[in-house]
This record gives structure tokens, sequence and C-alpha cells, in this order.
């Protein structure tokens, strides 16, 4: 189960933007008997920080309060598991499921469940509403510590290089042991050759 207060905020969240007037880059699509747009709570997203995957729904111009909803994030080939979109008590017809994204780059939003009788299955691709998350570094001043995934990708490129170095090393040493045996037995054939020359010839 998730945490509570993250829900709580990302439940009043919607609310704030709104009456603050914040512009959202969000996909508008028709489906399911619903006009709905869905895109980040929170424009730009920046990784490391509080966001939401956000749902504004109405039917026949009226906010549609009976969608039960669940959405899986993707991102480079993993999927979340699934979160529930939670209605938000300010705004009605507005869902939001909160995340911290961690990465930069392209997310997704797949978007499954009912919507009154109507089922939902909907997925939100990035470029289309979906804005790309960017690296939250970018923002900071003064500049702040590397993120924790950011020095993980540093060690995995460190560590496969010394693998790289290791494998080398230990290629050369073969290749050097195996001269060594070679010259070792072509030492030894050219002694036995040596002594059968001087062996003196048979009366």
């Amino acid at each position: 189960m998730r945490h509570r207060s993250l829900l709580v905020l990302a439940v009043a969240l919607p609310a704030l933007f709104a009456d603050a007037g914040v512009a959202r880059a969000h996909e508008e699509r028709v489906f399911s008997g619903l006009d709905a747009e869905v895109g980040w709570l929170t424009e730009p997203p920046t990784t490391g920080v509080l966001n939401a995957v956000f749902v504004n729904a109405a039917r026949d111009g009226k906010p549609a309060t009976d969608l039960k909803l669940v959405v899986e994030v993707a991102f480079a080939g993993t999927t979340s598991p699934k979160l529930d979109l939670e209605p938000s008590d300010e705004d009605p017809g507005v869902y939001t499921a909160a995340f911290i994204p961690t990465r930069p780059g392209d997310y997704s939003f797949h978007l499954t469940g009912t919507a009154g009788r109507a089922r939902v299955d909907q997925t939100f691709d990035p470029g289309k509403g979906v804005e790309e998350v960017g690296d939250a570094t970018e923002l900071q001043f003064p500049p702040g510590d590397p993120p924790v995934s950011q020095l993980a990708d540093r060690a995995t490129r460190l560590d496969s290089r010394v693998g790289a170095v290791k494998e080398s090393a230990d290629s050369a040493k073969t290749v050097g042991l195996v001269g060594l045996i070679v010259g070792g037995v072509g030492l030894f054939v050219a002694i036995v050759a040596l002594a059968r020359r001087r062996k003196p010839a048979a009366g």
C-alpha cells in the first residue's frame, strides 16, 4: 500500500494548480464515452520530485465521477506495479496516481479499468501529452550532489570497464603462457637434436 501522505498530496494538488492557472501539455482523447485529458500533474516533470499521473474526465459536459482506473507507468522496457487513480475531493472528474520519476527520459501511461459500465484500456505515449522527464540537477542551484541513479550508472560503467581490462589482461596472460610452453618445447627439441648429432656412430 502506498504511503497515505503521498495520496493526500496528489489528490490536493490538482485544485492548487488549477487555481494558479498552470498550463498543461496534456493529451485530449475521447474513449469509453468520456472526454478526457491525460498527462503529468506537475509540468515540467523532473527526476526525484513527487509527481502524479493526471486524468481529467467528463461525460456529456459533466465531470465523470464513476471511474475505477489503475495505471501502469512504463519506462525503458520496465513497467511499474498498477497504481490506483484516486479521485480528487476538490475537483470532481479529476484522478491522480502519485509516484516519483527517478530517471530522465520518456514515460508512457497505460490506463485500464471501467468508466461506468464501459471498459477502459488506453495507452498514452511520450510526445503526445506525456512530457519527457528532465534531470532535476539541471534546475538545481547551487549544484547539488549527483542523484543515486546517476551514481549507479557510473558504477555500472566503471565495473564494465574494469571487467574488460581484467579480461584483456587474462587473455594476455594466457597468450604469454602459451608462448612460454611453445618456446620450452622448441628448446627441448633443439637440445635433443643437438645431442643426437654429437652421439658417436656405432663401430
